[in-house]
């Protein structure tokens, strides 16, 4: 019954919060936003390669992708999820999770084994932040693809783990021409939607430390990679003026 399976767990951040304001909501709006963002994440059927053996569910706040254990299935599974990150993101919503491999079952709804106990252990103990963390093995395969890939990237931060470099899409467009047609190109418009829903995620949370944390790491992550240098198409993230920046301008 298990197969050899890369399987990613993911859960959709503030999801029980955004639930309650929808009820709360007198305006149809954030109930709209809400079922969009639902219908985005459960319709999301990500390519048609069959050798990869990609399934894909939603249940309540958790998304579950696996493939099968090969090299394309990998790739299938880091540029799924990369895309999907992107697609929630403009939505104003963000995921965090995991990438194990190993043995799983995993048909239709049914889904059970001890990859999926790895990859849901790692991101709710290891991932911490906004972004999808490769466990060891996951990570040592990925490595060992040949060629120069372009996309998709793994990055690495102060605290260690591996993780899926979501906006290496993005910091491609800082390689185009700033024309007017670039500019307003569907492309750039989109990665302007996801600067925005950081930084109004962002200006949100200042009132809540541990949120606030999630948001200040994401929005490092933005100008650190997406926004570097790329002052004509997409705009950094502009961050509270907080104790340790006053003593690191004064130095």
């Amino acid at each position: 019954m298990y197969k050899e399976r890369y399987v990613t767990f993911a859960d959709i951040l503030g999801f029980a919060d955004i639930v309650k304001k929808s009820a709360k909501d007198s305006t149809p709006k954030r109930q709209d936003a809400l079922v969009n963002a639902l219908i985005e994440a459960g319709s999301y059927h990500p390519g048609l390669n069959a050798t990869d053996d990609i399934q894909f569910q939603t249940f309540s706040d958790s998304i579950v992708m696996s493939s099968a254990s090969t090299m394309s299935g990998l790739l299938h599974i880091l540029t799924s999820m990369a895309d999907l990150s992107i697609r929630l993101l403009r939505l104003g919503l963000l995921i965090r999770g995991a990438i194990a491999k190993g043995s799983l079952h995993h048909d239709g709804f049914i889904m059970f084994g001890p990859a999926f106990l790895e990859a849901y252990c790692i991101e709710r103990e290891l991932a911490r932040y906004p972004r999808i963390v490769l466990s060891r093995e996951a990570h040592q395969d990925f490595k060992r693809i040949e060629g120069g890939l372009k996309f998709p990237q793994i990055l690495f931060d102060d605290d260690g783990p591996p993780f899926l470099h979501v906006f290496a899409n993005l910091a491609m467009l800082n390689e185009g021409e700033p024309t007017i047609d670039f500019l307003n190109s569907p492309d750039v418009l989109d990665a302007q939607m996801c600067q925005r829903s950081i930084q109004n995620l962002l200006d949100a949370s200042i009132y809540d430390p541990g949120h606030y944390e999630k948001l200040r790491w994401l929005a490092i992550y933005w100008n650190g990679t997406v926004a570097r240098g790329a002052g004509h198409a997409l705009e950094p993230i502009l961050l509270p003026i907080t104790l340790q920046h006053k003593v690191t301008q004064r130095a």
